[in-house]
């Protein structure tokens, strides 16, 4: 199988249809085989009857649904060991990480053979100001580079996927890449705004995940 695409999926019902629609329709252009795998993290709106419904409508998808919440990456880490495919998508489910953008991810990634990690234009990712100054603290005083407009829109071979699943602590998608000596390359993505709903995010959620950030990444 030449492609995967790993989703964690959290209450964006209203938005799955499109996704699969605009993946399937930017990545034919490079090949017919390849697998969409869905996590569902235990969403409480309707979108684990949607995938339901999606599924049985097309062949490529995959779907899972964790018994637990258990956030989007350790969701993207579960998706991960279910892999196939030979390259590896990785990307939100709320159509803000633009299908568009795959052949920039390709043709970046033929180029080197090296991960490739989107970061997004400071106009259509503005972080708030606490987020803003972890990262910004995180980046001066560790050894490795952490960007501030980081994403988890990513195109990894199968090969590193394997260097990464393995962790008893998957905390932070691009910290795992950094850890294990991953060869990363950036394209700039604009991030589409949020068509519904509003960020799994709040204050204390960022602050847990932060300290864990800094204790094991820095």
């Amino acid at each position: 199988m030449d492609y995967s695409f790993v989703i964690p999926v959290y209450n964006s019902e209203e938005t799955l249809e499109k996704l699969i629609f605009e993946i399937s329709k930017n990545i034919k252009v490079y090949s017919q085989s390849y697998e969409i795998i869905l996590i569902d993290d235990c969403s409480n709106d309707g979108s684990h009857k949607k995938l339901k419904e999606l599924k049985k409508k097309n062949k490529k998808i995959k779907l899972f649904r964790n018994k637990f919440n258990l956030g989007q990456h350790k969701s993207i880490q579960i998706g991960l060991k279910k892999t196939k495919g030979k390259k590896i998508f990785i990307m939100d489910c709320d159509l803000q990480d633009d299908p568009k953008y795959f052949s920039n991810f390709i043709n970046k990634y033929n180029k080197k053979k090296n991960t490739v990690v989107g970061l997004a234009n400071k106009k259509s990712y503005r972080k708030g100001i606490f987020s803003y100054i972890f990262w910004t603290i995180l980046d001066f005083i560790s050894n490795k580079k952490y960007h501030l407009n980081i994403t988890n829109f990513t195109l990894i071979h199968s090969t590193e996927v394997k260097k990464i699943i393995k962790t008893k602590n998957f905390i932070f998608l691009y910290g795992e890449l950094v850890i294990n000596d991953i060869k990363i390359d950036f394209i700039n993505i604009t991030k589409k705004e949020r068509k519904n709903g509003v960020s799994a995010y709040n204050f204390i959620k960022c602050l847990l995940i932060g300290l864990n950030i800094l204790k094991k990444y820095l």
